[in-house]
C-alpha cells in the first residue's frame, strides 16, 4: 500500500441491525479503526447507514456511490471489514474489475488510474497478489454469512407465524398488536377498525362502487387506516383484495414459489370465507370507476338514436346576438360525432337538457312510476376449492423445501406441515353451496324515490334500474333510428315521442319491462300524434 494515498473511508451499517450502538459495528468504531492506519490519508467519508450490502451494491448506495462517480478525487477505498463494502462475491468481483480499469457492469465512469481497495481487519490490499487472493476468499465467506443470517431470520419469522405470534412491523387495517402473557406479541381484532372494514366490504358486495363508499366515509369523518381524513388517498382496492382480511400472513419468506401462503393464518379473520368469495367476485367484475359526483342525469343512460354512441353534456354560455340576450343552457350531443369516432353520424344537432330531462321523466314515470323498487340480493356460494388448491400447492412446496434440512429447521417445517394439513382437512369438511340470487322489495316506488332525489341521485337510480334512452334532435320530421347493435335485453321500446325538438325513445331491461306492461316484448307509444316511422 502506498503511503499517504488519498483515502475515502467507507462506513456502512445494515438496515437489519437491531444494535446500532454495538461497539463492534457502530459507525464510530469503524471510523476509529480506519483512522488508526498510519499509511492512509483520509480525505473524506462515505457513510451509508441503514443500508444492506446483501441487497444494494456499492455503486448504488447514496453516499459511497457519489464518491465512486468521482474516481479522480481519490486513490484508495478503506473499510473496517470486507462485509462493510460488499456481501456478494459478484459485487466484489465487479468492484475489483472497475478499480483496475477492466470491463465491468457497474455502470460507473472509468477510473483515471488503478484504485486500491483496503480492508483493515481482513488484511486485504489489492496492491499485492496475495491481497487480491485473500480478497476473493474473504468475499466468498462474506456472502455465505449473509445467506446464513437471512435463513436464520426467515426461520425465526416462520416459527413465530407457526405459533401465531406477531414478529413486528406493519399490521393490516382491522387489527392491533396485543401482548402475550408468555411474552411476545400477537394480532387481535380492533373493534372500531373492524366495523369500518365490515361496512366497506358489505357495501361493495351489495353493489356500491368502492370509491363512492370512500367518499361517504370521508364525509362522515371516519378516520383512514393511518388516522387521516382523506379516504381518496387510500388504496381500498388493494385492501379488499388482500388475504389479510382472512387473517392470513403473506410474508414472502414463508410462501411457496408462486406466492401462496403456507399455513397463512396469523390472526382471527375479519370476514368470513363466504364474504371473501362474494367480494372477490364483485371486484373481478368491476370495470372502470363510475363517476359518482358531477355527473349529468343522463350520463351512460342517453345514447344517440342514429349511431348508438353515448350522449354527453355540454354548456352554452350566455350571449347577446343582435341585441337579444340569450341565456346560458345545457345541452346533449352525440359523443361519437363530437369525438369523430363516428364521423358520418347524422346527429348534427344537439338537444337541450332543459327540454330533454322533463320528457324522460314523464315517459319513464308513466311506465314504471307505480312499481316498487326491487333490490337484488346475491347470496354467495360456499366453495373452498381455490383455497384447497392453493394449500395443496403450498404443501407440496413445503415438503420439497423441508427435505435435507437440519434438525432445528426440520422442526419448524414440521409445524408448518401439520398446520397446513389441519387446515386442508377443515376446508374439505365444509359443504359447498351454489350461489343464488333473489329479489327483495324495498317498499318504495320509483315515483317516490324520483320525487325525493336530486339530479345525482336520479342518475344513480336510472343506472341501477338499467334504463336506456335513445335521443336525437327532431323538429317534427320522420322518426328515424340507426340500425346498430343494441345491448342484449334492450330490443323493445316501451315509450316513444317527438316533442320540443327532441325524438326520445325509452328502453327498459326485459325484467322491468315485463313488470311494467305484463308483456315480454312491449311497445307503447305516447298519445301525442307521431310522424310516420322512416328507417335511415
Amino acid at each position: 500500500m502506498s503511503l499517504h494515498a488519498r483515502t475515502v473511508g467507507v462506513v456502512r451499517l445494515s438496515r437489519h441491525s437491531n444494535r446500532a450502538d454495538d461497539p463492534s459495528t457502530s459507525p464510530e468504531r469503524q471510523r476509529k479503526v480506519i483512522q488508526g492506519d498510519p499509511s492512509l490519508t483520509i480525505i473524506g467519508w462515505a457513510t451509508d447507514l441503514g443500508v444492506s450490502a446483501a441487497k444494494i451494491p456499492p455503486w448504488d448506495r447514496p453516499d459511497l456511490g457519489q464518491w465512486l462517480r468521482r474516481p479522480e478525487d481519490w486513490d484508495t477505498l478503506a473499510f473496517w471489514k470486507l462485509d462493510r463494502l460488499v456481501r456478494s462475491v459478484g459485487d466484489f468481483a465487479e468492484m475489483i474489475k472497475w478499480s483496475q480499469g477492466q470491463p465491468n457492469s457497474t455502470g460507473l465512469p472509468p477510473v483515471d488510474r488503478p484504485k486500491n481497495l483496503v480492508s483493515i481487519a481482513d488484511k486485504i490490499d489489492l496492491s499485492t497478489p496475495t491481497g487480491k487472493a485473500m480478497a476473493q476468499i474473504t468475499a466468498v465467506f462474506a456472502e455465505l454469512e449473509a445467506a446464513i443470517i437471512k435463513e436464520r431470520v426467515n426461520a425465526a419469522r416462520t416459527e413465530m407465524y407457526a405459533e401465531k405470534r406477531w414478529p413486528g412491523g406493519r399490521y393490516p387495517f382491522g387489527y392491533r398488536p396485543a401482548r402475550l402473557e408468555t411474552g411476545g406479541w400477537k394480532l387481535e381484532i380492533d373493534p372500531e377498525a373492524h366495523a369500518i372494514v365490515n361496512e366497506l366490504v358489505n357495501r361493495v358486495i351489495a353493489g356500491e362502487p368502492a370509491f363512492a363508499v370512500q367518499l361517504d366515509l370521508q364525509s362522515r369523518g371516519v378516520p383512514t387506516p393511518k388516522g387521516g381524513k382523506t379516504w381518496g388517498n387510500v388504496n381500498v382496492s388493494q385492501m379488499l383484495r388482500s388475504r389479510a382480511l382472512l387473517g392470513e400472513a403473506t410474508y414472502k419468506a414463508i410462501t411457496s414459489g408462486d406466492g401462496v401462503p403456507i399455513d397463512p393464518v396469523r390472526a382471527e379473520p375479519l370476514i368470513t370465507f363466504e364474504q371473501w368469495n362474494a367480494l372477490q367476485e364483485v371486484l373481478s367484475r368491476a370495470g372502470k370507476r363510475e363517476r359518482v359526483t358531477g355527473a349529468s342525469m343522463l350520463l351512460d343512460v342517453a345514447f344517440c338514436a342514429f349511431c348508438g354512441s353515448p350522449m354527453y353534456r355540454r354548456h352554452m354560455g350566455a350571449s347577446t346576438v343582435k341585441g337579444r340576450v340569450r341565456k346560458a343552457y345545457m345541452y346533449y350531443g352525440c359523443g361519437g360525432r363530437w369525438s369523430r369516432r363516428v364521423p358520418d353520424c347524422e346527429a348534427k344537432s344537439a338537444v337541450r337538457g332543459d327540454k330533454l330531462h322533463p320528457i324522460v321523466e314523464r315517459l319513464l314515470l308513466a311506465e314504471i312510476g307505480h312499481l316498487e323498487i326491487m333490490r337484488t340480493i346475491k347470496v354467495a356460494g360456499v366453495s373452498h376449492a381455490a383455497e384447497i388448491r392453493e394449500l395443496e400447492t403450498a404443501l407440496d412446496d413445503l415438503l420439497a423445501r423441508s427435505t435435507g434440512k437440519g434438525e432445528a429447521v426440520a422442526r419448524v417445517y414440521a409445524k408448518r406441515i401439520e398446520a397446513v394439513e389441519g387446515k386442508l382437512a377443515a376446508l374439505a369438511a365444509i359443504p359447498e353451496r351454489a350461489p343464488s340470487v333473489r329479489e327483495v322489495g324495498t317498499g318504495v316506488t320509483y315515483a317516490d324515490r324520483w320525487a325525493a332525489a336530486n339530479e345525482q341521485e336520479r342518475h344513480q337510480l336510472l343506472k341501477e334500474a338499467g334504463i336506456r334512452v335513445e335521443v336525437a334532435a327532431n323538429q317534427g320530421g320522420p322518426v328515424r333510428f340507426g340500425l346498430f347493435d343494441r345491448p342484449e335485453g334492450y330490443e323493445a321500446v316501451v315509450a316513444l315521442t317527438v316533442e320540443d325538438g327532441a325524438q326520445v325513445a325509452v328502453y327498459l331491461p326485459h325484467d322491468l319491462a315485463e313488470r311494467a306492461t305484463g308483456q315480454a316484448v312491449p311497445m307503447t307509444l305516447t298519445t301525442r300524434p307521431l310522424p310516420p316511422f322512416v328507417a335511415p
